[in-house]
């Protein structure tokens, strides 16, 4: 979450929590008070403190140390990292609380929120222009009497999703609905299509599901730009969601007009996924736009030479890396001659959900402005502001083939949730710090045929960076973001021991 965003959303006694964690969680040691005050600018007694509360607060397998003359030491479980359990802090604050009770009820005001949640008036105030500050940023505004979130539907929908994905991460945030059955309706098009939705795009897809029922239901429509019908309409990714959405529509007792439907259908061609189903593409490619389609595609070398030249890298020869920064940009391309998404992307640049785009900015900025450069060059006649989050996406790809190395002899398997780019900069970084130890197999597969494809393929390790359905005793390393200290010192003691150490 950015800096300035995450302060406005985020109370400061919730911030200081989740800033030790985070610190703490860097490397496995101890670190004295006075280590972790001048990192943090927080005083002794108020670090002592949240200390404490964090120590009640922390789930069973994880603990907080603290010990006179060392200091203090995180031990966590391997395969678990702080997004596990930080959602429950930051749940907690009273940003949004006030945020979810103002878009679910009606005539709400400042003494109904003051009874619902025992606030005193002045923090409700200060709440509400935080509030109101934050969603001028979607193009929205804040109405008083009563207090009301009001705006173009599909950005209320849009800063809503934000909120819960930077708040829940890949942890379920809806009581009202069961995480299964919204999965249920998401994999049919996994099955239909033939495909693997990357993980965290199967959990966007399930909550803007799981919303968009939500807000059919207290009569909030969306309305869809009428030129996307005439592109969508006849396409397999609106068929396919017709079809699907039927029984949802059963089973919810609401009915998805058509452009709900054109308005889930956008999401799911936005949305990466692993397979090969050429069908789905082609099947927007329509008249209208398969010339530019087809010029796109020539450019495609020119963008790959121009980078190559620019990076000192050799992209042209690795057929695998021109695979996946040729869907990558297929599917920017796609987006680009959706009028109802291009309408709000001024207003969502600076939006919450980046994923990993903050860090591998700051961590690659030479190889992020020079794709993002090309880029914009490339999409340049199209009118189009290209998503950071893919400019990031194709900045890890490139920055794997860096490290290239052949496999090794001890099979790990590799496993990510989010896009290619995180997979293969991981990939990266375990062939660059540990040559010649492991074979590096990346699972595509649905995750229910995880444990079998452990068990067949005789897996050592398991390197990924969400929570995984094993029910065995393989060792299980859990990356948050990029990979730390504590990572690789984990992953060192497991070649050195054959286990890992919790």
């Amino acid at each position: 979450m950015p800096p300035k965003i995450y302060n406005e959303c985020i109370d400061i006694h919730i911030r200081r929590k989740e800033e030790i964690l985070e610190f703490l969680s860097q490397e496995d040691r101890w670190y004295h008070l006075i280590e972790i005050k001048n990192s943090l600018n927080w005083s002794n007694n108020t670090l002592r403190k949240d200390i404490h509360i964090l120590q009640d607060f922390l789930p069973n397998n994880w603990e907080i140390q603290i010990k006179k003359g060392f200091g203090v030491r995180l031990k966590k479980p391997t395969n678990s990292t702080i997004e596990d359990i930080i959602y429950n802090i930051r749940n907690q604050s009273s940003f949004f609380k006030i945020y979810c009770y103002i878009l679910n009820h009606k005539n709400v005001t400042l003494s109904s929120l003051s009874n619902e949640f025992n606030f005193s008036y002045y923090t409700i105030k200060c709440t509400l222009n935080k509030i109101e500050t934050f969603i001028q940023q979607y193009n929205l505004h804040l109405t008083k009497r009563p207090l009301q979130i009001k705006g173009d539907e599909w950005l209320i929908r849009r800063c809503t999703v934000d909120l819960y994905l930077n708040i829940y991460g890949q942890n379920w945030p809806f009581c009202y609905y069961e995480k299964n059955r919204i999965h249920y309706f998401i994999e049919l098009f996994e099955k239909t299509w033939d495909i693997t939705f990357f993980q965290n795009d199967k959990h966007l897809l399930s909550c803007i599901l799981a919303i968009t029922v939500s807000r059919i239901k207290t009569n909030n429509p969306i309305y869809i730009d009428s030129r996307d019908h005439s592109i969508l309409r006849d396409t397999l990714y609106y068929t396919t969601c017709e079809k699907i959405i039927s029984p949802l529509e059963k089973e919810t007792n609401i009915s998805f007009s058509t452009d709900e439907i054109i308005y889930f259908t956008i999401h799911l061609i936005g949305a990466k996924y692993w397979g090969e189903n050429h069908n789905l593409s082609k099947s927007i490619t329509l008249n209208q736009i398969s010339k530019q389609f087809i010029y796109l595609n020539k450019n495609l070398n020119f963008f790959l030479s121009k980078l190559e030249e620019a990076l000192q890298i050799p992209l042209l020869q690795n057929e695998e890396l021109i695979n996946h920064i040729t869907k990558c940009i297929q599917r920017v391309f796609y987006l680009s001659k959706i009028q109802s998404l291009n309408k709000f992307t001024p207003s969502l640049e600076n939006s919450l959900y980046e994923t990993n785009t903050y860090y591998i900015k700051n961590n690659f900025p030479d190889t992020f402005l020079i794709v993002k450069e090309q880029y914009k060059l490339l999409f340049n006649e199209y009118d189009f502001n290209i998503p950071e989050e893919e400019v990031a996406i194709i900045s890890l790809l490139i920055e794997s083939v860096r490290g290239y190395t052949e496999q090794k002899p001890l099979k790990l398997l590799l496993y990510v949730s989010t896009d290619s780019g995180i997979l293969f900069y991981l990939k990266s970084w375990l062939d660059k710090y540990f040559p010649f130890q492991f074979e590096i197999i990346i699972f595509t597969q649905p995750l229910s045929c995880l444990h079998r494809f452990i068990e067949d393929n005789h897996i050592a390790l398991v390197v990924t960076n969400t929570s995984l359905p094993i029910r065995s005793s393989i060792p299980i390393i859990k990356i948050f973001n990029l990979p730390t200290k504590r990572d690789y010192r984990c992953i060192t003691r497991f070649i050195e021991n054959g286990k890992l150490s919790i």
